[in-house]
């Protein structure tokens, strides 16, 4: 004999999963297409403040982080440490940032000695700057074009869309997290397929140092973490 209330509580948890896994398709295009693999760079930006037009700073700012962030996933794939050294078939990527921006956040902002200065953490289309390296006869051969390993992370401590959102942010920041994909999602945790240039146990270490992921003792198997998000 089934409980009471059970199979409508069932089916209401298994409608707002479809729900949720809708919206974050449609929120982060990114997650289900394999074209949109990104990596997550924090950057600084700065520009000087001229006749009071703070707006005009903030825009000039904004884009130079968003020229170091593409920058730096470029150096990162063509294996390259000095910027200097980068091809000069860059220099077009370059001109154009915002085609290669998944999505940003600004972590800090404001105008300081004359300069407005913002920091940003960006999300950069590393797949669609291979494909455009590749067109201008360019072979990327760097960590970021590196073998991957598919880890299956369980996240607990996760709410509604805006929680996903902010911690697949964090997660996306961690080095050498290449993708996050949501593959099942229950009320309070979410399980997802991550792609990462490290190990399981590199992963773990490197989730834990953000102090925002939490690992859990004794729990998972070989290829999967269970963890806690703490935002």
């Amino acid at each position: 004999m089934s409980r009471p209330g059970w199979g409508k509580r069932t089916s209401g948890w298994l409608v707002a999963g479809i729900v949720l896994l809708a919206l974050l398709a449609a929120a982060c295009p990114a997650l289900s297409q394999e074209e949109g693999d990104t990596v997550s760079v924090d950057v600084q930006g700065v520009a000087p403040i001229r006749g009071g037009d703070q707006a005009r700073a903030r825009d000039a700012a904004v884009r130079e982080a968003l020229q170091k962030s593409v920058r730096q996933v470029l150096m990162e794939l063509l294996g390259v440490e000095d910027p200097a050294r980068l091809p000069r078939e860059t220099t077009k990527l370059l001109s154009r940032p915002d085609r290669y921006v998944d999505s940003l956040s600004v972590l800090q902002e404001g105008p300081e000695a004359g300069d407005y200065h913002v920091q940003l953490r960006v999300a950069v289309l590393s797949a669609f700057l291979v494909r455009d390296l590749e067109k201008a006869g360019v072979r990327p051969g760097g960590s970021a074009d590196a073998p991957r390993t598919k880890v299956i992370v369980r996240v607990l401590g996760v709410h509604g869309l805006d929680g996903f959102v902010r911690m697949r942010n964090e997660l996306s920041a961690v080095p050498g997290v290449r993708k996050v994909l949501p593959r099942q999602i229950v009320p309070g945790e979410i399980l997802l397929d991550v792609e990462s240039a490290d190990p399981p146990s590199r992963l773990a270490e490197q989730m834990a140092a953000t102090r925002r992921f939490v690992l859990r003792d004794g729990a998972g198997a070989p290829g999967r973490l269970d963890v806690e998000f703490r935002p």
